[in-house]
This record gives C-alpha cells, structure tokens and sequence, in this order.
C-alpha cells in the first residue's frame, strides 16, 4: 500500500485553499488510514502507534530476522523524539 497522492488527499481533504491544503498534505502526510481521524491526537496516534510499529516488524525485525524487538523499539523511539 502505498500513501496518498496529493489528488487523492483532497478527495478525502477537500480544501479552497490550495496552499492550506498541499501545506496540510505534507505536515500530516498521506497515509491511507490517517483519513479516519479527524482530530488531530487521533490521527498521530494511528501514524505514530499503528503505522510505525506495524512497519517496524513487518519491515524491519521480520526482514532482518532480528531478535532483540526491544532494542529496535528503542532506537526508533529515540530517533523519532530526535530527528
């Protein structure tokens, strides 16, 4: 699955204000649940929780076959809390 094209943002966005919206697009993103929530804590949590961590096993440990899934846990928190 791939995220939202801009197009396909504003379908489920829609916006008068373009520029508002291409600036919504690239703050928030487009992935594909994200549109289910409309408020704000909400959405970061599914993109922050759900997203993140279905990518990291599914990618990163299963790929990888890595065994310490905790210590990967913590590299990611420490590099989202500091990029």
């Amino acid at each position: 699955m791939f995220p939202f094209s801009f197009s396909e943002y504003l379908v489920y966005y829609p916006n008068d204000n373009i520029n508002l919206a291409l600036t919504d697009f690239m703050t928030e993103g487009g992935l594909a649940g994200s549109y289910l929530y409309r408020n704000n804590e909400e959405k970061y949590n599914y993109i922050g929780n759900d997203v993140l961590n279905a990518l990291i096993v599914r990618d990163i440990i299963n790929k990888y076959k890595l065994r310490n899934e905790q210590l990967v846990q913590k590299l990611i928190d420490f590099l989202m809390d500091n990029i």
